[in-house]
């Protein structure tokens, strides 16, 4: 069997320069979620200060 236009086989151990999310590192992972964690508990602190205020 011929495999189908639309997904053409890749190298296992050669990611593309747009990896997918599956082949994101950890740290890379940690990062994000850190920054996200972060931003969220300070727009959650600023809504806070901004109801208290009003």
């Amino acid at each position: 069997m011929t495999p189908s236009r639309s997904t053409p086989p890749v190298p296992p151990r050669t990611p593309p320069a747009g990896a997918s999310a599956s082949t994101v590192p950890r740290g890379a992972l940690f990062v994000v979620g850190t920054v996200f964690v972060t931003v969220m508990a300070l727009w959650f602190l600023v809504l806070g200060l901004v109801q208290a205020r009003g």
